[in-house]
């Protein structure tokens, strides 16, 4: 003898439908808004990486460059490339940047110091931020808004459990 389930009525399949589209666009409107700020702050450090405040520059050389490997992964694959660390001299004051351009002691490289408090130099194209890396997090956060939005309107056409 077996028993069978009884069949799910309408009313609980929209209440259940309709709770399930709530979350989903609940997710996916948090997802959106997580991409959309990490967006902004990709294009704030790569505006301080690349621009130095009111465009002023000191011109310093390269005291010594060290030579390391910045590795980075997705997934199982790993992807190396290499690092070099500038060693400078501003104001009397040691300084150390990455940057991913090789260049050789005794190189001249414009530095300045970001609204960060670090120091970058201009031949640095954006260690790891290129330019256009946040419009790449700010289109998964639009796409993620539109799916919140598609949830939302599925969830306005269920009919209403009553």
């Amino acid at each position: 003898m077996t028993e069978e389930k009884p069949k799910v009525s309408p009313e609980r399949a929209a209440r259940t439908g309709r709770m399930v589209l709530a979350i989903c666009a609940v997710f996916f409107a948090l997802f959106a808004a997580a991409l959309g700020a990490y967006a902004v702050n990709q294009y704030r450090d790569y505006a301080v990486r690349t621009s130095p405040p009111g465009d002023r520059t000191t011109e310093v050389e390269i005291d010594e460059v060290t030579v390391g490997e910045h590795c980075s992964s997705s997934g199982k694959n790993v992807h190396c490339s290499p690092e070099y660390t500038l060693t400078y001299v501003v104001d009397g004051e040691r300084h150390t940047t990455p940057i991913r351009k090789k260049l050789q002691a005794g190189d001249q490289v414009h530095a300045f110091e970001g609204s960060d408090g670090n120091w970058y130099v201009t031949e640095d194209p954006g260690f790891g931020n290129s330019q256009v890396a946040w419009m790449f997090y700010a289109g998964g956060g639009a796409a993620s808004l539109v799916f919140a939005l598609f949830c939302l309107r599925s969830r306005r056409k269920l009919p209403k459990p009553s």
